[in-house]
């Protein structure tokens, strides 16, 4: 219970029950720094330090994405002073705790600021108040679930009588199921509204890094090859989390040349409903990579561009392998919370699935090694990372009390668009008018 001040002294306010809401966003929307604070990591709000991330090479950033060689953290403080404070006139104003106290920093503001301040002027009228809840993406789901459950425990309960409703974008659902369903936290929420989730992952996230394809960007922050990709992307355990799991709706995500099938180790084929086994074939025809190129413990990325320790590399790539299935395949399935709300993006041009073409050349007479390239398939029924598909597969489930489908603008815009913003703040309302959940 706090007063909200009705003069400009102060001396005369009126006692409001503040209600939480935690933002929970998704992979690479946390900003990140070295745990003992020296540098950064991650950091969108930064240019200059961006472009420097870029600058680096395939084998410092491996390092540097791999949370067990750079152990970090999110960072306090909002990067620009000017978002640090509401405007005059604010009801936000009100609350008592400024930005930074409700953990705003730990987000980026590039990708979540417009749409933390739109919720929060939409409900502080009401009492409610937004927290961001940033976390190390890097890191696996299952441990930063656990770390959601604490800071909900730790940091928001003490702060009000009532328990808070979770609203999730991508990656940040899977957090949060993983939250609710391994760590004990679905009797601590009132309510998830989950918006644009890969519930059971995306297509894209298996055939960026089997085809070597990143836009934009990421072209240079993550990497340019099949091979950057994979050593770039290896101790980022979140990664594997989103590529589709047994679970994936669509049950043919994946098309491949029988010719393949025979130059596999173990030989193929690999059915869909066990994804991990194909994830992990080891001579890279369906596989991620081919485990032997790793053993020579340096390998050439592409235009002599070099990552070491690849021995290393591989034991965490497949290590994460092994987590994605614990994840999927074991411990949060299809898990939806009882009072769960959907927003699902789509008309935008989304990687659905991919297919795999044998090719084998000859030289004089003579049959070369085989080798795999692929094909990314797209369609309109996604928000340019999510297929709808994924986003919309727990309307189905009996928790899944519905939602809305949005379009206009593309996964990564899609929290600080005026139209999702609304759609939260009704679905807020709706966990609210059914139920006000006390501790």
């Amino acid at each position: 219970m706090r007063g909200v001040p009705v003069t400009r002294d102060g001396r005369q306010s009126l006692s409001r029950e503040w209600w939480p809401v935690v933002l929970v966003p998704g992979i690479m929307g946390s900003r990140l720094e070295k745990a003992d604070g020296s540098d950064r990591i991650w950091d969108p709000d930064r240019t200059r330090f961006m472009l420097w991330l870029m600058a680096q090479s395939a084998d410092a950033r491996t390092r540097l994405y791999n949370p067990r060689l750079t152990p970090g953290r999110t960072m306090g403080t909002i990067y620009d002073a000017d978002n640090r404070t509401p405007p005059d006139g604010s009801l936000e104003l009100g609350i008592g705790r400024s930005r930074n106290d409700r953990n705003w920093g730990s987000v980026s503001w590039t990708h979540y600021g417009a749409g933390a301040a739109g919720i929060q002027n939409d409900i502080a009228s009401e009492g409610g108040v937004v927290w961001c809840f940033g976390y190390d993406w890097r890191r696996s789901n299952l441990d930063n679930g656990r770390l959601l459950k604490e800071f909900i425990d730790n940091t928001v309960r003490p702060t009000s009588p009532i328990k808070p409703i979770i609203v999730t974008h991508s990656m940040g659902g899977l957090v949060t199921r993983a939250a609710c369903a391994v760590n004990g936290m679905e009797s601590m929420v009132a309510g998830i509204i989950h918006t644009m989730m890969p519930t059971h992952g995306a297509a894209e996230a298996y055939g960026s890094m089997k085809h070597g394809s990143m836009s934009g960007p990421f072209r240079f922050l993550v990497g340019n090859s099949h091979l950057e990709i994979a050593c770039v992307s290896s101790g980022v355990s979140g990664m594997f989390q989103l590529m589709p799991s047994q679970l994936y709706p669509n049950r043919s995500w994946l098309a491949v040349d029988s010719r393949i099938d025979p130059y596999c180790v173990p030989a193929a084929p690999y059915p869909l409903t066990d994804p991990y086994r194909l994830y992990r074939e080891t001579k890279g025809m369906v596989g991620l990579v081919c485990h032997e190129t790793f053993n020579a413990d340096v390998v050439n990325v592409g235009g002599n561009t070099y990552v070491n320790n690849t021995r290393r590399v591989l034991r965490t790539l497949l290590d994460n392998i092994d987590e994605a299935e614990r994840y999927h395949s074991q411990q949060v399935r299809d898990y939806c919370h009882p009072r769960t709300w959907l927003i699902a993006g789509t008309d935008e041009t989304t990687v659905v699935s991919a297919a795999l073409q044998f090719h084998q050349d000859t030289a004089y007479g003579v049959a070369l090694n085989p080798y795999v390239t692929g094909d990314l398939n797209e369609s309109s029924e996604g928000d340019a990372t999510v297929p709808l598909s994924s986003a919309r597969v727990l309307e189905n489930h009996a928790n899944c009390q519905g939602g809305f489908l949005v379009s206009g603008f593309v996964h990564a815009e899609s929290t600080n668009q005026p139209t999702v913003i609304n759609a939260i703040g009704d679905l807020i309302r709706r966990i609210r008018a059914e139920s006000i959940d006390r501790w």
